[in-house]
């Protein structure tokens, strides 16, 4: 198998969806006091109309906008639920006010990743990367401690987007094909919502008092994972997991500088060491990408 090539715009692409998925914590504070249901259901009806435009305006060779092919279209019915449940499952985590288990989901994510990359996909790692993914298994352990139970929404939060990052890595298909499928999969479930619940009075006040935040809510939504899209076409899940980790620390740094939540020192050893085994990684990644390519 031939290892990995550095692949400057999938890097891009990845910093660019997970930096924007750190910072998103700012924009959802924009809502507080709407239903998170609410907002949820907005951002699965907004997400599919600007997909569909960025289709039609879009240079790319294929005009598709939707992959509906029989070999594709079950997955990507299967991915688009995978990324609606872990909306809804980081709702629940917020409405049950379980943020720190929310948290550790985030940051146990990655290593998920990296373990189907390994075992799925047959994704080779040298030991330096092995060393890297290991301090952050460990960084990983020290901020766990704080959750006090058996995380079953970190391991939802972190399963269900891990198998979504397998998918779209397995599934070849233009990404803004994928991406407007898995959408069209999400309005059919908010549709058949606002059919069923046609009266509910908290999606109308939340329309008066935030249309066009709930609007833009789709483009929010559909932009990083467009990017995401790019990106685990270039990159191993692996190397995926690790830039994952910008997602998590700038929720962390949001919640610390903006939000004003308490930083234990625990907290902060973890990140050190996560960072750590990220920057381990990286550089064995980017020399390992600077190496002459092997045969099969």
């Amino acid at each position: 198998m031939t290892h990995e090539r550095y692949n400057a715009s999938a890097w891009a692409s990845g910093i660019a969806a997970y930096t924007v998925w750190g910072v998103m914590p700012l924009y959802w504070h924009l809502f507080k006091g709407t239903p998170a249901f609410v907002v949820f259901i907005h951002r699965c009806i907004w997400s599919l109309p600007f997909l569909v435009l960025l289709s039609f305006i879009s240079d790319r060779q294929s005009k598709d906008v939707l992959a509906l092919d029989r070999g594709r279209w079950p997955w990507l019915v299967l991915s688009g639920l995978l990324i609606g449940a872990n909306w809804w499952l980081y709702i629940l985590g917020v409405e049950r006010q379980q943020v720190v288990e929310m948290s550790l989901g985030y940051f146990f994510s990655p290593l998920l990743s990296a373990a189907l990359g390994v075992l799925v996909l047959r994704e080779r790692l040298t030991w330096g990367q092995w060393l890297g993914v290991l301090l952050v298994a460990i960084g990983v352990g020290i901020y766990g401690r704080s959750v006090g139970h058996f995380p079953i929404l970190a391991l939802a939060l972190a399963g269900t987007f891990s198998f979504y990052s397998l998918i779209r890595r397995w599934v070849r298909v233009s990404p803004l094909s994928a991406l407007t499928t898995e959408a069209a999969v999400l309005f059919a479930f908010a549709g058949f919502y606002l059919l069923t619940t046609p009266n509910d009075p908290d999606f109308a006040e939340a329309w008066r008092n935030h249309h066009w935040l709930l609007v833009f809510s789709g483009v929010i939504t559909a932009l990083p994972l467009l990017w995401f899209a790019y990106a685990v076409r270039g990159l191993t899940l692996t190397s995926l997991g690790i830039i994952n980790y910008i997602s998590p620390t700038g929720k962390f740094l949001v919640a610390v500088i903006v939000l004003g939540e308490i930083v234990s020192i625990s907290d902060l050893w973890s990140f050190g060491v996560i960072w750590g085994g990220i920057a381990v990684y990286l550089a064995f990644t980017y020399r390992r990408s600077r190496l002459p390519l092997q045969p099969e």
